[in-house]
């Protein structure tokens, strides 16, 4: 929950004093996350979920190089973060780009356990395997490190835009201007404390060992940084920081599932989706259960939101993931159901029935695959959706049931069995859930393939995707 003014111990951070900075203004976008960094870099702010991030506490984070290291931070602290310095920092919101360059002066420190094994050991140590717990610490000073990622705007369900970047990110590159300093105790070979052999074969070899294993390190402590960049992001509205209206660059796929949400598109020959028409779906499973949905719709799609969109050109698959808040199946069905299937006692062999049904499903996370060609048409490149969408869900919330005239009538029957579907929602989604979803998916790709059949990429791909097409 974002609030205009949040009060932490001595640190007063009212968000309307945040500096606002023009989409184009990166010299000034550059300041404040620098800024943002340092203000909230020793206390966070609770009520937006931000933790410290100067020192960062961190327990049980574990490092495998090769199979052949095995480094776990037990209990420790990432120090300097809150003093990197930009070289750059851009959202570039019209091209959907986001760019940092930084250089930062990090310690980590803390009890650590170790065990490494390698016949490097024995050559130099004598012995094949080093096993440690005891305290550690690694200096860096002058980490350089270059992130670049896509960027979008999306509304939430409050009503505000907010910016998202990709939280996954590593670094494409990384420098150490200065140098890495090691240090640490209780470093064994069988008996023997190796301590000090350890540390100072690492420190006049540090620039070695980082060239080598160096990206797996750097991996972890950007995990620490996306984990900040998310929170920040995820819960100030954009309007705190940036003063331009960015309601004209809100994410594309997200604006077109409202537009068409609310009113469709004829121009193109899709009516609109909210409600979503269904007539003659029928499921089957087996010859234990037979389902078919005469007439009916689903009502709520205007409550999704896509959480977030990437664009594979050179694999030409794109990945989706989206999130509704509240949906509604509902018709007029017909069902042949063998009733062992349900595990209900006194309701005969076999489940008849015939009248209005609804399925409420509250919040709902999909995430769908869609792989495509690309094809040019008069000059212009279109996205063809192919057929084989591969998709996982997972219901965050709830669903339930409910329907009439379940048992031929029997009122009590049809009772309990709604009763139990209710009470066993989620093993009901787990066993027929799949054939559901994928006759929803079905949906889902003929719609798609309406839109962008129709629609050149250049209306919603900055690239011009003229030389993939083959």
């Amino acid at each position: 929950m974002a609030t205009d003014k949040l009060l932490h111990h001595d640190v007063f951070l009212p968000l309307d004093t945040l500096s606002k900075c023009g989409i184009k203004d990166s010299n000034c976008q550059r300041n404040l996350i620098k800024s943002a960094l340092q203000r909230i870099g020793k206390t966070g702010i609770p009520e937006l979920n931000i933790p410290p991030i100067d020192p960062i506490q961190i327990q049980d984070v574990s490092v495998v190089i090769l199979n052949l290291v095995n480094i776990t931070l037990i209990d420790g602290v990432v120090k300097g973060i809150k003093d990197c310095e930009f070289t750059k920092f851009e959202l570039d919101i019209e091209k959907g780009r986001g760019s940092q360059e930084l250089q930062c002066d990090v310690t980590i420190k803390g009890h650590y356990h170790v065990v490494a094994t390698s016949p490097e050991i024995g050559a130099l140590l004598g012995g094949s395997e080093i096993v440690g717990d005891g305290n550690g610490k690694v200096k860096i000073d002058k980490l350089q490190l270059a992130f670049y990622y896509p960027v979008h705007v999306f509304k939430k369900d409050d009503g505000e835009i907010y910016i998202e970047c990709d939280y996954n990110k590593t670094a494409e590159k990384f420098d150490i201007l200065g140098k890495v300093t090691f240090d640490a105790d209780n470093l064994y070979i069988g008996k023997e404390d190796v301590s000090k052999s350890v540390v100072i074969y690492l420190n006049d070899n540090w620039k070695f060992l980082m060239k080598t294993f160096g990206k797996v390190f750097i991996d972890k402590a950007t995990e620490f940084y996306n984990r900040f960049e998310k929170n920040f992001f995820d819960s100030v509205p954009a309007k705190h920081y940036i003063s331009d209206d960015l309601s004209p660059y809100l994410n594309f796929y997200q604006s077109l599932v409202e537009t068409l949400a609310e009113k469709g598109a004829t121009d193109i020959g899709v009516e609109k989706i909210d409600p979503m028409e269904l007539k003659d779906v029928h499921v089957s499973i087996l010859d234990l259960l037979n389902l078919t949905l005469a007439e009916g719709n689903v009502v709520g799609v205007q409550t999704c939101t896509i959480k977030s969109f990437k664009n594979d050109l050179e694999n030409r698959n794109a990945k989706l993931k989206v999130f509704c808040k509240h949906l509604e199946i509902q018709g007029n069905y017909q069902v042949d159901l063998i009733s062992s299937l349900l595990n209900i006692q006194g309701i005969g062999d076999k489940v008849h029935g015939a009248g209005h049904a609804k399925v409420i499903i509250d919040k709902i996370e999909a995430r769908i695959d869609f792989p495509y060609v690309l094809e040019k048409q008069d000059n212009d490149v279109y996205l063809k959706i192919q057929k084989d969408l591969t998709y996982s869900f997972k219901v965050l919330g709830k669903a339930t049931f409910v329907a009439d005239n379940l048992i031929d009538g029997d009122t009590k029957a049809s009772n309990d069995v709604i009763q139990y579907l209710n009470d066993h929602w989620k093993l009901i989604l787990d066993t027929f859930g799949k054939v559901f979803f994928d006759k929803t998916i079905e949906y889902v790709q003929l719609f798609t393939s309406k839109v962008f059949d129709k629609v050149p990429t250049k209306y919603y791909i900055i690239e011009d995707l003229s030389a993939y097409v083959k």
